[in-house]
């Protein structure tokens, strides 16, 4: 006997797995409705499975030799800008480790550390392209020029006129 939210008992309910088919008492791990007000569709052991696989693809497998702090930035580079830890280590190195505009390394310190930052992503806010790496300093002039070439032409007219 199963009681729900509303205080309804319902008896006898068949319960059928998409995978396995017809499921008795003891093969389902939730003897309980859906949110939707259904008996769940798929055994507890099929639940478990699927969301295994949806979550593996969400953690991002790195070495235990990075710190803290390199794994947080993995996982910020990877949900903002699609791409892996890897994938920005070829860049950067493609870079030779310097700024894409500059070519200077990083020099702008962390704030609360003594490290330096690592270079930032430079990317097409409507595509979404990654464009390179920049240095801090580099990465907030193009902000400032808001991505525009007719802005940062009209800023190099003004330096070789003046």
């Amino acid at each position: 006997m199963m009681t729900t939210l509303d205080g309804v008992i319902m008896t006898n309910i068949v319960k059928i797995c998409k995978i396995h088919g017809e499921l008795t008492n003891d093969q389902t791990r939730l003897n309980r409705l859906s949110p939707k007000g259904k008996p769940y569709l798929r055994c507890g052991i099929c639940r478990n499975n699927q969301e295994r696989s949806r979550l593996k693809d969400k953690y991002i497998k790195l070495p235990n030799t990075i710190t803290k702090t390199e794994r947080s930035y993995a996982y910020t580079i990877q949900h903002r800008f699609k791409i892996s830890i890897s994938e920005y280590n070829i860049i950067l190195e493609k870079q030779n480790y310097v700024c894409a505009i500059c070519k200077n390394p990083e020099t702008q310190l962390k704030r609360n550390y003594n490290k330096v930052k690592m270079l930032s992503i430079d990317h097409c806010h409507q595509s979404g392209k990654i464009r390179g790496l920049l240095c801090h300093k580099c990465n907030i002039g193009i902000g400032a020029f808001k991505d525009s070439i007719l802005l940062l032409n009209s800023a190099i007219d003004y330096l070789k006129t003046n």
